[in-house]
């Protein structure tokens, strides 16, 4: 397998691995999940509820991601094709939360860039293992 891949799928893990760490605290953990979005009050039923919600999604999102560096790893072309979106996910979730916090008036990159770095990272290791293996299947 070559190094590009192995990169990207161990990028693809680590990425995987931050929401489901976060959907592991929205399960069991909800005021530590409060104090990561600075709230200001004890998590509220609503709130509590909404946390679950956002579990769900970040549990999709890590075994969407796992499962792409899984492929990669084993070298399935279906695995690039998904690291490909995965990218474009984060990369769109990036600016998602960037718009949406802008709205509020929130301007805290941490929120958004860990995201903007990922999506970038997975979609240029991406790009760079198509290439490659096109030069491969070209020869």
């Amino acid at each position: 397998m070559k190094i590009t891949n192995r990169i990207l799928a161990i990028v693809l893990v680590i990425s995987g691995l931050i929401p489901f760490m976060n959907t592991i605290l929205a399960a069991t953990n909800q005021s530590m999940i409060a104090e990561i979005f600075k709230f200001n009050t004890a998590p509220s039923p609503e709130l509590q509820l909404t946390f679950v919600m956002l579990g769900a999604a970040g549990l999709f999102a890590s075994i969407t991601q796992f499962l792409a560096a899984v492929w990669v790893w084993t070298g399935k072309k279906e695995g690039l094709k998904l690291s490909m979106v995965v990218g474009i996910i984060l990369l769109s979730a990036s600016l998602y939360i960037f718009i949406g916090l802008t709205k509020f008036g929130v301007n805290d990159p941490s929120l958004y860039a860990p995201d903007t770095i990922k999506g970038l990272l997975i979609l240029v290791l991406t790009i760079v293992a198509l290439r490659k293996r096109g030069k491969v299947e070209a020869a």
